[in-house]
């Protein structure tokens, strides 16, 4: 162990002791960062959530013999951000070495490599345990490609990683069971109870700070989520026990007031390095093979971290600058109250936002099929998609956000990471839900026809989609005049 070398470790590096020690040090320095936390206006149980668990992070580390510099919330420092605080530290206290794990957002990657070289700090970068698959080797696999595509992504994980994998081809014949996926929740089938982890050991301290340096923020401040790796494994634990074996069946159901159904809720784990993907998809992959797991769920399960996940982060990584810059249908409406208070007028909207502010989540298909969906057909600017996710989203980070709303979630980035717009009327939201038949199926459906309208050419110029156009050339004069008229009302209501 070196004394001269430092090991800064951020709020979402809450890694476990056995990855610390590649740091090979014993001083650690993590510091609570008033410009993080306004970043954008974070929902409150996001906050809550980080620093509830840096700071639990502090004491389990230092109980393990590390010496931790640690920097809370305070007034004396309520203007400093991170540099400011490390600068500071490093002016009293010498070091020859900076380390510090792979930083996954670009902007802060970039604050931290311009200070240290201009202090011109020596520093080593170690490989973060929060992905399976390396940099380089997603490069590799972008390398000339205009177009990333999942699939070919997610074959080439399970082969590297032999997962699911016997004599070279995929476990039962198929590398994706997500046709088997697509089921509604049955009336007679009992939801399981989720356990919240309301009890944290700094919660009291962290809801003051919360309430008094951000409560102008969304969001209600409710605990819900572990803050320390204990709690994680046993929630990973609670996953796979009560509702891994119907997880795949059930994967893109919609419940109405119903946020978890059979979700793992792992991905605020993940991202903070609760969890690492690799136990995560190891204790699946054990629990399976003792358990009467359906391979649907477990093929599904394991797509979800070792495809969606890291594939995910490989686009951000490769082509976040494009996106960032796209808005490939020219959407310029903004984003009104509505959108946070959930008091749009569309019934399953108003309640997916509703649980939205309760807990700061819902599962991947409200969140691509209720929410990105609506907001591309309201024309909202993608950039007021980004901010909204990132402000409303536990799990939020840029490298999560960048790719999922101006790629999957809007096709504002013109097909980089899907082959079409993931769009969709009433008939899609009440075959996989319980949501009654009601006016707002009208006013979704004008939605729908009035976008496919708006990009005929689009529609009509790819195989898949055109369709949609012959339907709506079909569709009754009248029942187009008034649902057309339904949808600009609705856009006009919320949207600035």
């Amino acid at each position: 162990m070196s004394d001269d070398t430092l090991l800064i470790i951020l709020g979402n590096q809450l890694f476990d002791k056995k990855y610390l020690s590649e740091g090979k040090t014993k001083n650690i320095f993590m510091a609570e960062d008033f410009g993080l936390c306004t970043e954008e206006k974070y929902h409150k149980q996001k906050i809550f959530f980080f620093l509830s668990a840096m700071r639990c992070f502090k004491d389990e580390v230092t109980g393990l013999g590390y010496k931790v510099f640690y920097n809370k919330l305070s007034e004396n420092n309520k203007n400093k951000d991170f540099i400011t605080l490390l600068s500071e530290f490093l002016n009293k206290n010498k070091f020859k070495t900076i380390k510090f794990f792979e930083i996954e957002d670009k902007f802060f990657e970039k604050k931290i490599f311009d200070f240290l070289r201009q202090k011109k700090i020596d520093f080593e970068i170690i490989q973060s345990p929060m992905f399976l698959c390396s940099r380089d080797k997603f490069n590799k696999f972008a390398h000339n490609k205009k177009n990333l595509r999942m699939v070919s992504f997610y074959q080439l994980m399970r082969k590297d990683l032999d997962i699911l994998i016997s004599d070279g081809k995929p476990l039962g014949g198929k590398w994706s069971y997500d046709e088997e996926n697509r089921k509604k929740i049955p009336r007679d089938l009992e939801l399981p109870n989720i356990e919240v982890f309301s009890k944290n050991t700094h919660g009291d301290d962290v809801k003051k700070d919360v309430q008094k340096y951000f409560d102008n923020h969304p969001g209600e401040l409710n605990s819900w989520l572990p803050d320390n790796r204990k709690d994680a494994k046993r929630s990973l634990k609670k996953f796979l026990e009560q509702r891994f074996k119907f997880f795949g069946t059930y994967e893109d159901a919609m419940q109405e007031q119903q946020n978890f159904l059979f979700h793992s809720m792992l991905s605020p784990l993940l991202n903070v390095g609760l969890l690492t993907p690799k136990e995560v998809i190891d204790s699946a992959l054990n629990h399976a093979e003792s358990n009467d797991i359906p391979l649907n769920s477990l093929e599904g399960f394991i797509r979800q971290i070792i495809g969606w996940r890291e594939f995910i982060r490989g686009v951000y990584q490769e082509k976040s600058e494009i996106e960032l810059k796209s808005n490939y249908w020219d959407h310029k409406n903004k984003i009104n109250s509505n959108w946070y208070e959930g008091t749009t007028g569309l019934d399953p909207l108003d309640d997916v936002i509703r649980m939205v502010n309760e807990y700061g989540y819902t599962h991947h298909i409200p969140r691509l099929m209720i929410l990105s969906n609506i907001f591309t057909l309201c024309e909202i600017d993608p950039k007021d998609i980004y901010r909204w996710f990132m402000e409303m989203f536990v799990d939020s980070s840029e490298w999560v956000m960048v790719p999922n709303v101006f790629g999957m979630g809007t096709f504002a980035d013109g097909g980089i990471m899907s082959t079409k717009p993931y769009t969709c009327g009433s008939n899609y939201v009440l075959k996989m839900s319980n949501y009654k038949k009601g006016p707002w199926c009208e006013v979704l459906d004008g939605l729908y026809w009035r976008f496919t309208e708006k990009h005929r050419d689009f529609y009509e110029s790819n195989p898949r989609l055109s369709i949609l156009t012959r339907s709506l050339d079909k569709m009754n004069p009248e029942r187009k005049e008034r649902i057309f008229g339904l949808a600009d009302e609705f856009i006009k209501k919320n949207s600035l």
